[in-house]
């Protein structure tokens, strides 16, 4: 015979399941590795449509939580997935001038 304790648990964990399946489902096509995110945002009715963002993970100031800042905003998924290589490039281009500058006398 189950206790209320081993009840509890059991729901707990389906609860639990529950809630990361809701996640899911709310954030249907993103897709995250490590600090980088592609993920839907959710505009005012007067851009009649969803935009997406490609954003990286930043620490917050004074030592608040971390957050999230757009690199690019699109009007698709694909769109932000395409700006991955361009933002690659132009970063690894800001990365060369700035070794340059440092070996500068």
């Amino acid at each position: 015979m189950e206790t209320n304790k081993q009840k509890i648990a059991e729901l707990q964990a389906q609860r639990i399941e529950i809630n990361r399946r809701i996640r899911e489902l709310k954030r249907a096509g993103e897709i995250s590795v490590g600090n980088v995110r592609i993920a839907k945002l959710q505009y005012p009715s007067v851009y009649n449509h969803d935009r997406w963002a490609l954003s990286y993970k930043v620490p917050g100031p004074y030592g608040r939580s971390s957050q999230y800042k757009a690199l690019f905003i699109g009007d698709s998924r694909k769109e932000c997935i395409d700006a991955i290589q361009t933002i690659i490039d132009e970063l690894s281009e800001m990365a060369k001038s700035v070794a340059k500058e440092e070996q500068a006398p």
